[in-house]
């Protein structure tokens, strides 16, 4: 049997419960908070891990900040890579499992936001 994590039509069919448009603009203020909190400077590297639509990972961007998205959700890449350029801001997006990623010592900030951990089919995951 396949986990959560493993059925791309699970992911698909919660995302207009995951990404409202309320959600979505809740991000600026979430942003906001991360940022007062760590004290991240503009131009600094972030990893928003999953980052989903790329609702936060386009908030940083538009911050001044150097941001890299991965997802493991094909079609909400695509959505990602669609706002990022209709809010005119650069974020490089990749397909890719939190489980296997790596980039060793690239990023100042990485974030983890909303619900990704709890679906994977062996609890060392």
């Amino acid at each position: 049997m396949k986990s959560f994590f493993e059925m791309k039509s699970f992911w698909e069919d919660f995302e207009e419960k995951m990404f409202t448009p309320v959600r979505i603009e809740q991000a600026v203020e979430e942003v906001g908070f991360i940022i007062n909190i760590t004290g991240l400077k503009p131009g600094s590297n972030v990893l928003d891990f999953p980052c989903g639509v790329g609702r936060h990972s386009i908030v940083f961007s538009k911050l001044g900040y150097d941001v890299t998205g991965v997802d493991i959700t094909e079609k909400y890449l695509k959505k990602a890579v669609l706002r990022s350029r209709k809010e005119k801001v650069k974020v490089e997006f990749k397909k890719g499992d939190i489980r296997k990623y790596k980039e060793n010592n690239k990023y100042d900030l990485v974030i983890n936001m909303y619900t990704s951990f709890g679906y994977f089919p062996k609890l060392s995951d």
